[in-house]
């Protein structure tokens, strides 16, 4: 009763043996494991230790054999005729009945699967479509598989070869059991090579020739198995669920694993805090180190159903279609068929799009709009090169050797090799630029203009050190600590501390800064200074029923029962409100107060002791409300709707309604008159008694195709569609599409955006990214192994991220920041210290802090007892910002813009130049600035906005914002679109277009011949722009400070002072340094200087050349400029000026005087003592000089003697016609300026 088996090398795999007590046949294997069956029908499977992981017996009701295996899973066989299966929970997986010679078996799913004692088969879908089937192959004598695409998997009896083919015969692996070594190789048609062999050990040689060799190991004893690779990676995967991966840096992750019996599930806890469960029906979890949960589920149909923890899901059914939501909610639908004679997958999308793809290499692309890019793709069997080639032009070829080559539609190209010595892949990109990265971790970085940085891993410090061309060095290491090299030397660290009895985490900076965050939530924050901010949570106190909470800054705020509050601020103002009297008070740390009354009254008095009061009174017979200002101001508003406002010099303005016309008046004291009606009418007055009208577009909307048409009085229309798509037709009826992006799903599963505009982005699954700009600017972001994002672009800057939120900037002039975490998690906020030794903090809940080197700081406060924000800084401006929209910003010279709310719920905004608007609550507004030049704003029936200006431009905008045309006077439109990604793009007339992601804060601007001006803004709201000529600037709006650089390296800074002044250095060393109130004083590099002073009606302006200006402002609003030039010297006499009427008159020095007016509708005529000349706005000027604007936007200019200039609407071209004949004709494009006389070509580059 013994026997054994062995196999093609002699050796012995199994021996069997029947027990003579039992009658048991027992059969061991060479792995330890035994089977046993026995007479009555039962049986059993044992691990090498002994564990059973099966058992078998009979149902004496029914007769059929059970198997029960160790994860609650159940097999039954009845009089081998028919069975079943079921898994832990008892659901039924499977049935198979026995018809003939055949075993025919179908799945829960609908599929089936059909086995014959003859050796043939098959499979099929649950409508009995057969996907493949299995027979015996006459030639070979080996089972082979066709599936329905044609592809054919051949397997042999002996067990010694096996291979694949494609539907034409070609082989795509191959497979080969070598008897003597106990292994197994199987070769790729694309060159790699995997070898496994019975003792454990295998390789991998990929088709780069890149060599992987493991070993496996099982250890009895433990029940685990684990594979040891070339590269220093080791994973152990044990029989209980447990296991460990150690990656090449020795860094090693384990994890547990548990099955709950009841619900079938078996969860997988990593070290790392990652959860992984999966059940037996199908579902499962997985929830990420950073808590982060999606969950998977099979619906009723058989769909598998993931929902991600930010809230978009993605669906799978067994029919090939499937859905795709996201995080917004928006959903796409798709359907995946397979044609079994071309071979060719095509998957169909709910908007139209299309990809198909064949077993052939070719495929195709077809967009939502129907635009299509098709492809096709050889083998070159010399080569043994891929080559993929577009019908744009563009192509790639993917070689063996790991080389690869890539070529855009422009022709230009890019590659990259591979080093099988070294183990480094190198790629060069057209532009000269080369990044290596090697299997050691190590990466380099050679941009186009030669500058490099490395990046180097150390494995036993655990270490990566940067190193960059300017001569810096920025170092991360796992434990938290660091270090950052400046290009001078200078050197700042840190390091990061874990207390594991009282559970807090202390950063400390070399710079004396301690940062220390504790699980209960406590922490504190202590600047370099020694400034200590902490944390805490609230605390009550019984006796008063108030309830205080401490702040990150060290302020703190109280609420009591009784209704009142107060908030302390680290700046030491306070806010409180005094529920019993209605008033809050506040108490700046400048030294100015506000109180405000519920009674409407209510006073400010600024740091220079400067009190500004108000009051208000209300009259029940009028029903009018008047509040009363200290600068002799006024507004009222009244319940009929009616609003009047008189300013300190006595001007008024008013704003009636009429129910019965539903129209709105507003009347200047100037006499203009502007009418808005609810119907979208309207008409403007001027002074002079100008009068202009105009109507409200009528709106359309197609609901099939999700599109809105907006048709003018004037046979004009403009259509936008929620895919972006806008089409713009003019009153002569010429049509304008623009679309949005096209967008290509690449074989590794990144997407390619191709831009109107010429840019190019791809998207990466992992979260990398590269932008090429048309100019060839770009912007890469790389996602390294340890979750570090690192940020590069083209001017050299570089941005770098970790997991724990700790932030490493280099901008593009060599200078460094660095950002730490307030709190354990984003909305904490941060504190960003700079190499000048700058500080900003953002407390991450509206509060900001920066302090600049030169003493100058800015704050952002909340104020907790209403919620107001309070902006203040050094130079002694505030503004207040408060819940309901209404605002306070008072400058450093102590003059106010203002915006309140009246009694029907409007925004009326005064600001100091002059200037009103007014917000009304039906979203309709309107505004005049203190020429006159003015705008109305009316809402249409659909709910968009129709703007009509006085100078005739008019604006456009759809219900949801996300679409505006703006249309000149000329009729040349600008369309602003809000594509579905969110990102803003402006397309202008002469071919310029304008992108902005809100999200990022980038944007850019390209003008029609390729040249861009990019834009970006950082987290600590610094703006940086950078233009195709190399030229870079860097903006703080929160100072004003800015620096410019030019590609020459010659560059120009402007800083801010403590008291608000401004500091100015040009290129040449110049100096000019102006005060808050305008004054300023300008030192040259020889060290000359001049003068201007502000005086108390205007300015006096000293200059070096002994010339004196003097300008004063009269109480009507009239200025007069007058000179006073030294002996000898001569020029302008004065120049006056009325902002009332927009006249202006020059005297020259010969007595001579010039009148200029500006008339409502833009237009400006000047007029000499021979001649008169006219702008108007839509058709050019009229004088000895003409200038004349064409529809397309192009412009011409004819003088007197002849000469005549032609200018195209982009101003890359300019023709000049002199009046002897002779042409010139200049061209601009990204490089510089070329210009053709009669012939001859002259280039100027602008480098």
């Amino acid at each position: 009763g013994t026997g054994w088996s062995e196999n093609l090398t002699g050796e012995r795999t199994s021996e069997s043996l029947t027990d003579a007590d039992t009658g048991c046949r027992i059969t061991t294997k060479s792995d330890g494991r035994r089977d046993g069956w026995c007479p009555d029908g039962t049986g059993w499977s044992e691990t090498a230790a002994g564990e059973r992981t099966s058992e078998s017996s009979t149902d004496t009701d029914t007769g059929c054999n059970i198997r029960a295996n160790a994860d609650g899973t159940r097999h039954y066989s009845c009089d081998n005729t028919s069975g079943w299966s079921e898994d832990s929970l008892g659901n039924q997986t499977s049935t198979w009945v026995r018809e003939g010679a055949c075993r025919i078996t179908s799945n829960s799913d609908g599929t089936i699967r059909g086995s014959c004692d003859d050796g043939t088969g098959w499979n099929a879908t649950a409508d009995g479509d057969r996907t493949s089937e299995t027979s015996t192959d006459s030639e070979t004598g080996c089972q082979v598989t066709i599936d329905r695409s044609g592809s054919r998997n051949f397997r042999c009896d002996d067990g010694a070869r096996s291979w694949t083919e494609d539907a034409d015969g070609n082989r795509l692996s191959d497979s080969i059991l070598d008897p003597e070594t106990g292994c197994t190789t199987r070769s790729e048609a694309n060159g790699t090579v995997n070898v496994w062999c019975e003792d454990g050990r295998g390789s991998r040689t990929d088709a780069n020739g890149s060599v992987q060799e493991w070993t496996e190991v099982r250890d009895e004893a433990t029940g685990c198995n684990t594979q040891t690779y070339s590269d220093g990676t080791i994973n152990t995967n044990c029989r209980d669920g447990s296991g460990s991966y150690t990656d090449q840096f020795g860094r090693t992750t384990s994890w547990n694993e548990e099955k709950n019996e009841a619900t079938g599930c078996t969860t997988r806890t990593e070290t790392s805090g990652a959860v992984n469960t999966y059940c037996d029906d199908g579902s499962s979890s997985r929830t990420d180190e950073f808590g982060k949960t999606s969950v998977t589920r099979i619906d009723e149909a058989g769909c598998r159903v993931t929902e991600s923890h930010d809230g978009s899901s993605h669906s799978r059914c067994p029919d090939g279609s499937g859905t795709n939501t996201d995080h917004r909610g928006r959903t796409q639908t798709f359907t995946e068929v397979v044609d079994p004679d071309s071979g060719c997958r095509t998957t169909t999308r709910s908007d139209g799009s299309q990809d198909m793809r064949c077993d052939d290499g070719s495929g195709s692309w077809t967009d939502s709009y129907g635009r299509t890019r098709n492809w096709t793709e050889v083998i070159d069997p010399d080569s043994g090169c891929t080559i993929r080639t577009n019908e744009d032009g563009s192509g790639e070829v993917r070689c063996p050797d790991g080389t690869n080559t890539r070529t855009d539609d422009k022709g230009r190209t890019s590659s990259s090799t591979y080093d099988e010595d070294s183990g480094c892949t190198s790629e060069t990109r057209y532009d000269g630029s080369v990044s290596t990265w090697c299997g050691d971790g190590t990466t380099t970085t050679v941009d186009a203009h030669g500058n490099s940085s490395t990046t180097l891993y150390d494995p036993e410090t655990s270490c990566s050190t940067t190193e960059e061309a300017t001569g810096a060095s920025h170092t991360w290491c796992e434990d938290g600590s660091g270090s950052r090299t400046d290009p001078n030397g200078q050197v700042h660290t840190w390091t990061k501390d874990y207390d594991a009895e009282t559970g807090c985490t202390t950063r400390t900076e070399s710079s004396g800064s301690v940062h220390t965050e504790c699980e209960d939530g406590t922490g504190s924050w202590v600047d370099s200074r020694g400034r200590t901010t902490s944390w805490s949570g609230e605390v009550y106190d019984a006796e008063t029923g108030c309830t205080t909470q401490q702040h990150t800054d060290g302020g703190s705020s109280t609420n009591c029962e009784d209704g009142s509050r107060s908030w302390v601020g680290a700046d030491g103002s306070t806010s409180s409100y005094d529920a019993a009297t209605g008033c809050s008070d506040r108490v700046n740390a400048n030294g100015s107060t506000e109180r405000h009354c519920e009674d409407g009254t209510g006073t400010r008095t600024d740091r220079d002791g400067r009190t500004y009061e108000w009051t208000e009174d209300y009259d029940a017979e009028t029903g009018c409300t008047t509040q009363h200002n200290t600068d002799g101001s006024s507004n009222r508003w009244c319940e009929d709707g009616s609003n009047t406002w008189e300013d300190a010099d006595g001007r008024t303005r008013s704003s009636t309604y009429d129910a019965t016309t539903g129209c709105h008046t507003e009347t200047h004291s100037e006499g203009s008159v502007s009418t808005r009606c609810d119907d979208g009418t309207g008409t403007h007055t001027d002074g002079e008694g100008n009068v202009w009208t105009w109507e409200r577009p009528e709106t359309t909307q197609d609901e099939a195709t999700g599109c809105s048409t907006e048709a003018y009085n004037d046979g004009s229309s403009f259509t936008w569609c929620e895919d972006g798509r806008t089409v713009t037709v003019d009153a002569e009826g010429n049509v304008e599409e623009r679309l949005p992006p096209a967008e290509v799903t690449n074989d590794d599963g990144s997407v390619t955006r191709t831009w109107s505009d010429g840019t190019v982005e791809t998207l990466n699954l992992d979260g990398s990214s590269n932008t090429v700009w048309a100019d060839g600017t770009w912007k890469s972001v790389h996602v390294r192994p340890d979750g570090t994002i690192v940020e590069s672009h083209s001017d050299g800057s570089r941005t770098a991220i970790r997991p724990d939120g700790t932030r490493a900037h280099t901008n593009s002039f060599g200078q460094t920041s660095s950002s730490v975490q307030l709190g354990d998690d984003e909305a904490g906020g941060s504190v960003t210290t700079y190499e000048d030794g700058s500080e900003y903090v953002d407390y991450g809940d509206g509060r900001r802090k920066w302090r600049d080197a030169s003493g100058f700081t800015f704050e952002v406060t909340i104020d907790q007892s209403n919620g107001d924000r309070i902006t203040t800084a050094s130079d002694g401006s505030r503004r207040v910002e408060r819940p309901d929209g209404s605002f306070e910003h008072q400058y450093s010279d102590g003059s106010v813009d203002r915006g309140t709310i009246d009694e029907g719920g409007n925004l009326v905004i005064r600001s100091a130049d002059g200037t009103s608007a007014v917000a009304y609550a039906d979203g309709s507004q309107s505004w005049t600035d203190p020429w006159g030049l003015n705008s109305q704003t009316v809402v249409a029936e659909d709910g968009g906005r129709y703007t009509v200006f006085s100078d005739g431009w008019t604006e456009s905008e759809s219900l949801d914002g996300r679409t505006m045309i703006r249309t000149s006077p000329t009729g040349a439109t600008e369309t602003r679109t809000t594509l579905a990604d969110g990102t803003v793009q402006i397309d202008y007339p002469g071919g310029g277009t304008t992108r902005f992601d809100p999200t990022t804060g980038e944007g850019s601007y390209t003008e029609a011949n390729g040249s861009v001006f990019l834009l970006r803004r950082l987290d600590d709201g610094t703006i940086v722009g950078t233009d195709s000529r190399g030229r870079v600037i860097e903006h703080n709006p929160m100072t004003g400070s800015t620096r410019m650089a030019g590609a020459d390296g010659t560059s120009q800074t402007t800083t801010r002072l403590e008291d608000g002044s401004f500091r100015a250095v040009l290129v040449d060393g110049t100096e000019i340094v102006t005060a808050p109130n305008g004054s300023q004083v300008v030192t040259g590099p020889d060290g000359s200087s001049a003068e201007t002073t502000v005086t108390g009606d205007g300015w006096v302006s000293r200059r070096e050349d002994g010339t004196t200006v003097t300008s004063s402002t009269a109480g009507d609003g009239t200025t007069r400029v007058a000179y006073d030039y030294m002996a000898g010297a001569g020029g302008i006499s004065s120049i006056a000026r009325n902002p009332g009427d927009g006249t202006m008159q020059v005297v020259l020095g010969n007595g001579d005087t010039i009148d200029i007016s500006v008339a409502e509708d833009g237009s400006i005529t000047m007029a000499g003592p021979d001649f008169e000349r006219t702008f108007e706005p839509g058709s050019g000027i009229a004088g000895r000089v003409q200038t004349a604007l064409a529809d397309d936007g192009s412009s011409t200019v004819s003088t007197a003697s002849g000469t005549t200039s032609m200018v195209s609407a982009d101003g890359s071209t300019m023709t000049v016609e002199s009046s002897d004949g002779s042409t010139a004709i200049a061209t601009k494009d990204s490089e510089g300026v070329t210009v053709d006389v009669d012939g001859v070509t002259y280039t100027y580059a602008f480098n």
